[in-house]
């Protein structure tokens, strides 16, 4: 198969949780595929259902469907203009797609609408669908105001389905500090870029795991995924091999459990790894 440069998506069976207990989740990939250039700047994923993902491309605006068991491309959709889309959640029958500046848009049968959260909710990445609540959950990347009390918090809001609008309050936030101490802890070495070896975590990507509930948030800047609770308790953090996790963006659960991560591929060859 040739190779070609793109974006990797990882497709990881978690139904056995000990290598995160462990606090490791390195080099457990069995297969590999590699993916078309299409989706060099592909960020955000989510599940349809029988075997097929749909991903955003970050600049074109382009939908991409992709078959895991043909391992192939089997329909572009064409979203909107050019614009910094970070995610994608696929909800009873829409498409929701979060763009960076704090914009939502809900693309149906070639229809889009678009909904503006104000100001607590730019500089999001992370989009999910929960459907114990029929919400949407978006995650901040960095702190949303100035002062010293927001800059460890990283805050998720909910966007109510039936209703449309976003949560004045964020429903979950997270201490970075406790992401650090937890890391402490358990001895997880970070690959930082400074001798500290400071956890910053800027959320890329969030999901809600389909059998327990728990969110997985992925941090592409400390290469690392937590898993917290429904009230943000820590309940594992582990560092992903930046060899095979060049830049975690897209995260998003197959029906089984099998956990899904889009990887930008940067100048590295686009590959679809099966475990």
């Amino acid at each position: 198969m040739k190779k070609k440069h793109g974006v990797i998506i990882v497709l990881v069976a978690l139904t056995g949780v000990t290598l995160f207990l462990l606090g490791m989740y390195r080099s457990i990939s069995e297969e590999h595929y590699f993916l078309p250039s299409s989706l060099k700047e592909i960020f955000g994923i989510t599940y349809l259902g029988n075997n097929r993902l749909v991903a955003i491309e970050d600049e074109t605006g382009a939908l991409y469907v992709y078959d895991l068991k043909t391992q192939s491309i089997v329909e572009k959709i064409s979203f909107g203009t050019p614009g910094d889309y970070e995610d994608i959640a696929a909800v009873e029958g829409s498409f929701y797609i979060l763009r960076s500046d704090g914009a939502l848009f809900e693309f149906r049968d070639g229809e889009v609408l678009s909904y503006d959260f104000g100001i607590h909710a730019k500089n999001s990445e992370g989009l999910a669908y929960d459907p114990s609540a029929r919400r949407l959950l978006i995650a901040t990347k960095s702190k949303v105001a100035a002062g010293k009390e927001f800059k460890d918090k990283r805050y998720v809001y909910a966007f109510d389905i039936a209703t449309k609008k976003v949560s004045e309050e964020p429903v979950l936030v997270i201490d970075v500090e406790e992401i650090q101490t937890y890391v402490e802890e358990h001895g997880i070495e970070l690959d930082a870029k400074d001798s500290k070896k400071a956890v910053k975590f800027r959320p890329s990507g969030i999901a809600v795991h389909p059998v327990t509930k728990n969110l997985y948030i992925l941090s592409a800047i400390d290469h690392i995924l937590i898993v917290v609770n429904r009230d943000g308790a820590i309940m594992r953090a582990t560092q992903l091999d930046k060899n095979e996790f060049n830049q975690p963006e897209g995260i998003a659960f197959l029906d089984n459990g099998e956990i899904v991560i889009a990887n930008e591929g940067g100048d590295e060859s686009a590959s679809l790894f099966i475990t």
